[in-house]
């Protein structure tokens, strides 16, 4: 018989077991450890839950779920996230997983909306949201740069962002994301306090590039290291032949290393990134600033998350990416959800 309850603080070993036994993904295959605290991650949303379904008194899965708040069109809306959705392999095809994430949708009265991210290749993952009525909203990159050298010296425009900018920033990034789903809009107190909380738990730089004494671009690298640390168990067809091609040119050249399977690696994130129009060749110039900040850090890869139609993408694909994708699901709980052809904003690094 299984049951479904909320999580609670000495549930944190067996989740952690199940977190090893459960990796990502079918094509590319992610491991991810969160000790010592398997709750660390959630704890940092204003509205979390996070429940586990037994049998016998062994939790044999665990779904959390987290309430945001944005704009659909101009519509603002409730959300609940779905994420972190875990079965024990020896209890899987016995529907654990739907009674999860419905659990999770039916105890939350007061979204207007689910959302999911699946990697792309996620087949059972895509096949259960869709057989619960979810849509395939849109498609971000997640495009990771294989940190391996010095990209460029200090450019004298960027720097890091001081209390007296954060106005100003707060504003770039409404003017860049206004027309983006999924995106609430920043006040100069809610910025300043996310600033705040981001500190805690892994934000080291908000930088800013300057052109003519104006803060045309942003952009927070975030070390995702204090929430989980990922290990690679399989490859993509791709990225096994993009390794020996590396492999092969590092008989003649410099080139970057990807993970041994198995092996942990350190990850790090861009986010809060948005510039004004016309200063893309400053953009250029803080994602290389971002690079080597990362490098100085010890991260191994730095990840920029962006949709899937984001013109930046060129600027960063030119420094090795590796492009990982995530669908976007959605589905309406109070009534249908129009979803519109729009770019989807990807502002808050815990949402992975």
């Amino acid at each position: 018989m299984i049951t479904i309850r909320p999580a609670r603080n000495d549930d944190n070993a067996e989740l952690l077991a199940l977190e090893t036994i459960c990796p990502e993904g079918t094509d590319l295959v992610l491991q991810f450890d969160r000790s010592p605290d398997y709750f660390f991650r959630s704890k940092f949303y204003d509205k979390f839950e996070c429940y586990v379904a037994e049998e016998d008194g062994k939790i044999v899965g665990t779904v959390a779920a987290t309430i945001s708040h944005f704009n659909v069109g101009a519509e603002p809306l409730n959300g609940i996230y779905i994420r972190d959705l875990r079965v024990h392999p020896e209890f899987r095809r016995r529907n654990i997983g739907s009674d999860l994430v419905q659990h999770a949708m039916i105890e939350e009265q007061n979204a207007d909306l689910a959302y999911a991210l699946v990697m792309e290749g996620n087949t059972p993952s895509s096949e259960l949201f869709q057989s619960l009525g979810y849509d395939r909203v849109r498609d971000f990159i997640f495009w990771t740069v294989p940190i391996y050298k010095r990209r460029t010296t200090m450019d004298g425009t960027i720097r890091e962002m001081t209390a007296e900018d954060q106005p100003a920033v707060a504003d770039l990034m409404n003017d860049y994301y206004q027309d983006h789903d999924f995106y609430e809009g920043e006040t100069e107190d809610k910025f300043a306090n996310r600033m705040a909380l981001l500190r805690k738990c892994g934000l080291r730089n908000m930088l800013v590039a300057e052109s003519e004494r104006r803060i045309v671009a942003c952009a927070g690298l975030w070390d995702y290291s204090s929430i989980l640390r990922p290990s690679i168990l399989r490859l993509t067809v791709k990225l096994r032949i993009l390794s020996s091609v590396l492999s092969f040119l590092s008989l003649f050249t410099y080139t970057p290393k990807l993970p041994a399977v198995g092996e942990l690696f350190k990850l790090s994130y861009v986010i809060d990134f948005a510039n004004a129009k016309g200063s893309l060749s400053q953009v250029e110039n803080l994602i290389k600033h971002c690079l080597d900040l990362a490098r100085s850090y010890g991260s191994h890869f730095l990840c920029f998350p962006l949709d899937a139609s984001d013109p930046r993408r060129k600027l960063i694909s030119k420094h090795h990416a590796i492009p990982v994708n995530y669908h976007l699901y959605g589905k309406g709980l109070k009534r249908n959800v129009t979803w519109h052809s729009s770019a989807v904003s990807y502002a808050d690094p815990l949402d992975f």
